[in-house]
């Protein structure tokens, strides 16, 4: 059946998805981005009418069956009777939607992975929320896809957290080659935004598309006159965004991917509308680096900044060092390269955990951690030792929690670019003691443990209370957070 559409009605992620989708050798399409973006509704015009011109099954999921009817299953709803406007061969049933009587699209939750089974009957499978299902989950429908030439998994979601297994498991653990932001054989208009992207990766399999509220024509307005809408409330609201919470629109407006607080945090103080900024290195200011000697799952290296008339701690970067760069002296020399980049030119203070200068009784030298990290910035730079004894992890998160809130005027700024660190701001819990409580996570494969998260947090902890050591000696002389009143005297940077 050839059927022939109004090119003007709809959005460039429109025409991506048909390319790709007709692609027998792309597996998998996700597509993640802003709110407003249109992404749901544009996968469901493409397998809506691509049901409606090829002889196929499209199936259908949510997470959870009691929240279909209500979302995804409206939006299909909605496109196939504006379609039986014009061909009325589809019949809206109960719980699914037939073409005739022997091709439909079916709707189902996969709260129970055996739920997936009978895909070799589909040809599209489309997992609406995707950040809702377990990894779990993705596996078991990659187990269960088989039977059909050019069988595709189309996924949507929005990028709530660095955390999620997309990212960490799909995105970050494979290798991503930029594909064109526009289709050349393309009907209607399908170039994407400058906040937007097309990926695939290395095998070829897998296409990633990054689309933002800028890319739907019924919110900015269409190109051609005539069509599409300018919805200035809500445009509005991504302008109030972007001017009063940076890092909301870095999630809602640019669709990049943020972080959730979920309650005990650690920094419970830190406020990612207040304290993430767009800052950049000041070049007549002194960088102070911090490091994290664990090896799994990463090096943590910090860099910082130290404004004393202004009272501003400011975090300007990180370097997550992971393998094969997850060695004291390859971390050293990113760090090295890093303050090269920038053209750095004075005294690099380097701050840490205790445990840093620990003997290693495998170098034969027995050099520690720390001077296996700081041999490599002395190629370079003078270096100043500011690693000192371990105190309370408690009595510094309250110190640190204080500064969040603005004690005795200090502010704390962490530059928008340091999404790792983040993320491990507000992910990391309180354990029992008051101290942090990190993730453990156990690699049967390797049969070795380690913490997923707490690096960046120590790093910065490290830093924040040496180079502040006057004030937080005060602190904690005082009885922490009960005491209000110090009267500010020389800060550790002065003896620097």
């Amino acid at each position: 059946m050839t059927i022939e559409f109004d090119k003007n009605c709809y959005n460039p992620l429109y025409w991506h998805l048909k390319k790709y989708i007709t692609d027998p050798s792309i597996r998998y399409i996700h597509v993640i981005g802003g709110s407003s973006a249109g992404k749901t509704h544009t996968i469901t015009q493409v397998l809506s009418e691509t049901i409606l011109t090829e002889d196929v099954n499209v199936k259908v999921f949510r997470k959870e069956s009691t929240t279909l009817w209500d979302t995804v299953y409206k939006d299909f709803e909605y496109i196939v009777g504006k379609l039986n406007e014009f061909i009325p061969v589809f019949k809206i049933l109960d719980k699914w939607i037939n073409r005739g009587t022997k091709y439909q699209i079916k709707f189902g939750g996969l709260d129970d992975p055996e739920k997936a089974k009978g895909l070799s009957q589909f040809k599209y499978i489309f997992l609406n929320e995707l950040s809702k299902f377990l990894f779990t989950d993705f596996k078991e429908i990659k187990r269960r896809m088989r039977g059909i030439f050019g069988q595709t998994c189309i996924t949507d979601c929005n990028p709530i957290s660095e955390q999620m297994w997309l990212n960490t498991e799909v995105i970050e653990k494979d290798t991503w080659i930029d594909l064109p932001t526009f289709v050349e054989e393309a009907e209607g208009i399908s170039q994407l935004g400058h906040d937007s992207y097309v990926k695939i990766n290395t095998a070829g399999n897998t296409v990633l598309i990054k689309t933002t509220y800028k890319d739907n024509y019924w919110i900015v307005g269409h190109p051609v006159e005539g069509y599409g809408m300018v919805d200035e409330n809500t445009l509005k609201e991504f302008e109030w965004m972007q001017k009063h919470s940076e890092y909301d629109y870095m999630v809602y407006g640019k669709g990049e991917f943020g972080t959730v607080k979920t309650g005990n945090e650690f920094w419970r103080a830190f406020d990612i509308n207040k304290h993430v900024r767009p800052v950049r290195y000041e070049k007549t200011t002194t960088i102070h680096v911090s490091i994290d000697n664990n090896v799994h799952p990463y090096i943590a290296i910090s860099f910082w900044q130290g404004f004393l008339e202004q009272k501003i701690i400011r975090q300007v970067h990180e370097i997550k060092c992971e393998d094969p760069n997850n060695t004291a002296s390859r971390a050293g020399q990113k760090a090295l390269h890093y303050l090269q980049s920038i053209g750095y030119d004075d005294v690099v203070f380097i701050y840490g955990d205790y445990s840093t200068k620990n003997a290693n009784t495998i170098d034969e030298k027995k050099r520690s951690f720390y001077d296996l990290f700081e041999e490599q910035i002395k190629e370079k730079y003078q270096v100043r030792d500011r690693v000192s004894p371990n105190t309370s992890v408690a009595m510094k998160g309250e110190f640190i929690n204080a500064l969040y809130n603005s004690w005795q005027g200090w502010t704390i700024e962490i530059s928008e670019h340091c999404r790792t660190s983040i993320s491990d701001y507000i992910d990391v819990k309180t354990n029992a003691e008051g101290g942090m409580l990190k993730k453990k996570y156990t690699d049967k494969l390797l049969k070795y443990s380690y913490e997923l998260n707490g690096h960046f947090s120590d790093t910065k902890k490290d830093f924040i209370c040496e180079f502040l050591y006057t004030e937080f000696n005060q602190y904690q002389n005082k009885g922490g957070s009960n005491y209000q009143d110090i009267e500010i005297g020389s800060t550790g940077q002065n003896q620097y």
